[in-house]
């Protein structure tokens, strides 16, 4: 995973804005599909 913690802390801080990018790259290496949906 080419992810620093620092990343990851930002990414599971709410109030942090995460580009879609960043949490495609999170979600990939997690294993996982990202799904956006506007509300």
């Amino acid at each position: 995973m080419n992810t620093s913690r620092m990343t990851v802390d930002n990414i599971l801080d709410p109030s942090y804005n995460s580009s879609v990018e960043t949490l495609s790259r999170f979600a990939k290496a997690l294993g996982k599909r990202l799904t956006i949906s506007l509300s």
